[in-house]
Formats: structure tokens, sequence, C-alpha cells
């Protein structure tokens, strides 16, 4: 599934034309069944669904962290670790932690880092 969507992201987002974007879609299927003996409906549902993926939703996993808590890079560190998700399954949970960091930046514009 994130290879569909690297995929959709590095491709599909540069094509200007809803034709070729189908296209492109047909072909993206037509590899999910030909490489990875999935199709796009068991991976993202339904047909229409566009994937989505983030590392921003989720807690990190400490445990894989290298570096200790005085580590000076260590927010990076902790974004870096955290697992991608396809968020596709959750867009209602992604809507409202949108929402959530846009009323923080709306409040305070320095609080959304």
């Amino acid at each position: 599934a994130l290879w569909v969507h690297e995929s959709m992201r590095i491709f599909h987002d540069r094509l200007n034309d809803d034709p070729d974007r189908k296209q492109f879609i047909e072909i993206v299927a037509r590899k999910l069944e030909t490489k990875f003996d999935t199709s796009w409906e068991t991976v993202f549902i339904e047909e229409h669904v566009r994937p989505i993926f983030g590392r921003f939703l989720g807690e990190p996993d400490y445990g894989d962290m290298k570096g200790g808590d005085d580590d000076e890079d260590s927010e990076q560190n902790v974004f870096s670790i955290q697992k991608y998700q396809n968020l596709t399954l959750d867009m209602k949970g992604l809507k409202e932690k949108l929402l959530e960091r846009l009323d923080a930046c709306n409040d305070d514009p320095g609080a959304a880092k």
C-alpha cells in the first residue's frame, strides 16, 4: 500500500488531466495484481479511494530510538522513528487531527511544529 501512495505522490500528482490520472490508476491496479498478488479493493477497501499515508497520527516507538534524552535532535529523532500508517482507513481520525493542529496554529502560530 505504501508503494501505491509513493507512486501516486511521485507520478499521479503531476498528471494534469483526468484521462491520464485514470489510466495511471488502472496501471497501478494491474501492477498490484501482477507483482503484489493483491488488488486495489483489497488494499484500499473501495475502488475510488486514494491512498494517504503519514507518520503523525500514531505514537512513536521509543524502543527503536537511538541516543539519549539529552540528544539535541531528540524531537527530530522521535519523528523519524514513527511508523508510516495507512491513514486512508481512518479518514475521520485524520480530519480530527488536522483540525486540531489547525486550531493550535490559529491560536498560537509558533505552537504548530
